[in-house]
């Protein structure tokens, strides 16, 4: 086996083939909580009303990242500021916030939680998004893996997904534009993503300034192999500001603003 198909999606699908994937999230994730609630029962609930499907080879670190997001959104809860998702798809990780929201305070109804898409799937992709892919000789390709419009879920289908939490705010158009129809606020808690570089850049510079102290920015894609505009606008964002920042095992990065 060749070492570079450690990280082939190809070879990755394939040995994953047949694998008792039950079994593994059982034996894993079983035993997790997160706001009292049974986080293994939770994910795959939220994936099931969502209408979200993982090949075997994601399964492990969507639940995972998950994990991760219930936990921080758990966190900032505490801080009684509002939240926002940037990039929604199909309102996974959104249903999965509110439900986390919903046990913490139960007369939790969406208020204060903004869902940011344009709901037309992904923008135009830029040279800042190009992704590398090495080829069998071992050279190295570089292309666009997604279209324009791809992960395009009309704003009523997400909507329907969410239909339990009748107050959540629903922003539709394209990031950053989009961001000015927000109201003027502080903010305890941003996930963000939206896959390509100059979304993510502008959801850090419209965000950044307005957390609150404690308050966290999470995002999805600091090193997907599919997406790395996401992570190099989150390295050239922080690293022009000399701010840390936290890169978890998931391929997620965050930032918690000082106390």
């Amino acid at each position: 086996m060749n070492m570079r198909n450690l990280n082939d999606l190809e070879f990755l699908q394939a040995v994953h083939k047949g694998v008792d994937l039950e079994l593994h999230t059982s034996v894993l994730f079983r035993e997790m909580k997160v706001a009292g609630l049974d986080f293994y029962q939770l994910y795959f609930d939220c994936a099931i009303r969502t209408q979200i499907t993982s090949p075997g080879w994601k399964l492990m670190r969507r639940i995972q990242r998950a994990y991760y997001l219930a936990k921080y959104v758990e966190y900032a809860d505490a801080l009684h500021a509002p939240k926002a998702e940037c990039g929604v798809f199909r309102g996974l990780s959104a249903l999965i916030t509110c439900h986390v929201q919903k046990s913490l305070r139960p007369e939790f109804a969406g208020e204060d939680y903004y869902l940011i898409d344009s709901y037309q799937g992904l923008s135009e992709l830029k040279e800042s998004d190009l992704a590398a892919r090495q080829l069998s000789n071992g050279q190295i390709e570089w292309g666009h893996t997604h279209r324009a419009g791809h992960f395009a879920v009309p704003m009523d289908v997400v909507a329907s997904n969410l239909a339990g939490f009748p107050r959540l705010n629903f922003v539709e158009g394209w990031i950053p534009e989009a961001l000015t129809q927000l109201p003027e606020t502080k903010w305890s808690f941003v996930h963000i993503d939206v896959d390509l570089f100059e979304p993510t850049l502008g959801c850090l510079e419209y965000f950044m300034p307005r957390m609150v102290p404690g308050g966290v920015i999470l995002n999805d894609d600091f090193s997907s192999p599919l997406f790395p505009g996401g992570g190099k606008a989150w390295v050239q964002y922080f690293g022009d500001r000399g701010l840390p920042y936290l890169v978890l095992d998931t391929g997620q990065s965050v930032y918690v603003k000082p106390q």
